[in-house]
């Protein structure tokens, strides 16, 4: 049982937490309401007192699968030697991962709530600020804008900056970047479990990107020839 600092329980927390145990057990396909209901001990009824529906509740869990992605964020900095590398890297961290649980990163960045996303995570790390505390290098950064998108755009527009590519470059990469992981996640959706397919999917993701990064300026060292 998770309590407050006046001694209450901590309602929305467990009910995210056993959404999350959930999703890790039986997937977004298994996931009801009642099995949260049931794993926290609480009425139905009581759970939309702290969500405003199932997919809220399910975005909000979903906020830790990238927990792992936000861990990678602190190290990636010190192998990469400019801005579009660094980019490549956090690319290939974080499409590993969405590989791995192809649905739920597809949910939440694709999903119903892509509009509300940036509300969503700070929501979340309101409920679990330990998870966020001692976080720098470029995670900051990242935790602007949580619409693909954007988020790529704002690093591609560091690597312009320093004269790496232009700035029609950024704007062309970043979509690119995206339409293509999006794509992709289209593809694997029915066989992502199966093994070594998130790997190969990885692998196949960056050496398209990288080849995108290469006709728009990337060193060659940098995309591996």
């Amino acid at each position: 049982m998770i309590t407050k600092n006046n001694g209450q329980r901590n309602l929305k927390r467990e009910y995210i937490e056993a959404t999350y145990e959930i999703l890790q057990e039986v997937g977004m396909e298994g996931f009801t309401i009642r099995k949260v209901a049931d794993k926290v001990g609480c009425s139905s009824a009581l759970l939309y007192k702290h969500f405003q529906d199932a997919e809220h509740l399910v975005s909000l869990a979903s906020v830790r699968y990238l927990r792992q992605y936000s861990e990678d964020t602190q190290t990636l900095s010190s192998h990469a030697s400019d801005y579009l590398e660094l980019n490549l890297l956090l690319w290939e961290s974080f499409a590993f991962y969405a590989f791995n649980n192809l649905p739920i990163f597809e949910n939440l960045f694709f999903g119903k709530n892509i509009e509300r996303i940036q509300k969503i995570v700070f929501e979340y790390y309101q409920e679990f600020p330990e998870e966020i505390s001692g976080l720098q290098g470029y995670f900051p950064i990242l935790m602007q804008s949580n619409k693909l998108m954007e988020r790529d755009f704002m690093m591609l527009k560091k690597a312009a900056n320093d004269g790496q590519i232009t700035l029609a470059d950024a704007d062309f990469l970043s979509r690119t970047d995206v339409y293509i992981f999006r794509g992709m996640l289209d593809i694997y959706r029915s066989t992502y479990t199966e093994p070594g397919v998130a790997r190969k999917a990885t692998n196949e993701f960056m050496t398209l990107i990288r080849e995108n990064y290469r006709l728009h300026g990337m060193k060659e060292t940098v995309s591996g020839e």
